[in-house]
């Protein structure tokens, strides 16, 4: 056979084995276990605590047509449960029945549906917390173990004295966290002010948070970042700090895993975090606290409106 007409018999063979491209390719998920999809982040503060449940996007048709299908979004018979646990002694001391509720707006458009999404307890919960979620018609155990921090212990000024911070360009303010370094640790400096304009007074504010260990904080870093993060404009008159709150957040191991994850999941490791066993989502804790009304001291006030750095933004000093 010549190569040119080995050529011609290779291209005939081609174009018929060759699909067309004119046809829209057929996406249908493979088949996997129904198994709940789980949102609860307790903190001890709370007076009410919820859990969100619905359901993994499963079977053998088309996405479509599974997203217009009330079952296969959610579960009609569920039941979900708190455990409070002794870690000590590794017995249950409590179990809570959660029961359903639409105090939370059910989801909207295609996706609104008459199905309990979310489950609500006014319970105290004290110690270590399980999470039981039982669908008995697939007959699908799902549980977690977490536990809604108290918030850390914070040295409250006495209200008799000056709340002063001393900010001073080369001497730090501290916030000292510990050694804990499993959980959760965020600390929010929170700057309130006034902005005045020939319109009228607004009420403002500018947070700095640093999360992790312990914060220090220079006054000329402070200078800096309200340089950054300020903008100066013709309108305004003169600005005016009313005070600084130092706010405080704390939470368990599984809600800093799930903070540090949950932004870049998909990018870098291709699935979110889980901490659900026979189930898919997060349960942790978290907590908060704050202590308001502090003031800079007045060389930082000087500073601020005197400093090439800031001056255009007009704060003053009294």
């Amino acid at each position: 056979m010549s190569n040119r007409r080995f050529l011609t018999t290779l291209l005939a063979t081609i174009m018929t084995l060759t699909p067309g491209c004119n046809e829209d390719p057929v996406i249908s998920p493979v088949f996997v276990t129904p198994l709940p999809v789980v949102h609860c982040i307790l903190s001890a503060e709370d007076t009410a605590h919820y859990v969100r449940v619905t359901r993994l996007l499963s079977g053998p048709v088309n996405p479509g047509e599974s997203a217009g299908n009330a079952d296969s979004l959610y579960f009609k018979d569920i039941q979900v449960f708190f455990e409070i646990w002794d870690d000590f002694f590794m017995q249950r001391l409590n179990i809570i029945q959660l029961g359903p509720t639409f105090e939370i707006p059910r989801d909207s458009g295609f996706f609104n549906y008459n199905y309990p999404l979310t489950f609500k307890t006014s319970e105290r919960l004290d110690g270590p917390v399980r999470l039981r979620i039982e669908i008995p018609d697939r007959n699908i155990t799902a549980i977690s173990f977490g536990s809604a921090p108290w918030p850390p212990v914070l040295e409250k000024p006495n209200p008799a004295l000056k709340r002063e911070l001393g900010f001073f360009e080369d001497y730090p303010v501290v916030i000292f966290w510990g050694n804990d370094s499993l959980n959760y640790r965020q600390t929010i400096i929170r700057m309130n002010y006034l902005k005045v304009t020939a319109s009228g007074i607004d009420t403002c504010r500018l947070d700095w948070k640093r999360s992790g260990g312990n914060l220090y904080i220079t006054g000329k870093e402070y200078l800096d970042y309200i340089a950054a993060w300020i903008m100066a404009e013709q309108a305004v008159i003169y600005r005016k700090i009313t005070g600084i709150d130092i706010i405080m957040n704390y939470g368990s191991q599984a809600y800093k895993t799930y903070i540090t994850r949950k932004d870049w999941a998909f990018d870098i490791i291709g699935q979110p975090y889980s901490n659900i066993i026979n189930g898919y989502g997060v349960f942790a804790g978290r907590s908060t606290d704050t202590i308001f009304g502090y003031l800079p001291n007045q060389k930082f006030l000087d500073t601020l409106a005197n400093s090439p750095l800031t001056q255009k933004l007009k704060f003053v000093t009294w």
